[in-house]
């Protein structure tokens, strides 16, 4: 694993830490929870695209419409 897809997942892991925490403090319909969410799906994001530059997804994610 690239060094730069391996920083990303560290990065992953904590913001999923993050928001299960805050989850459990309060509720899943905070204000905190959706900012917090949206930050991790683009973190997803910038993760699946690292791997299909590098390779790794074989093209799985890529639009075919």
């Amino acid at each position: 694993m690239e060094f730069q897809q391996a920083k990303q997942l560290l990065k992953i892991e904590e913001l999923r830490y993050a928001l299960n925490s805050l989850a459990r403090e309060k509720g899943l319909t905070s204000p905190e929870i959706l900012e917090t969410s949206k930050k991790l799906d683009h973190l997803l994001n910038e993760y699946y695209r690292l791997c299909e530059s590098a390779g790794r997804f074989g093209g799985m994610f890529q639009d075919r419409s």
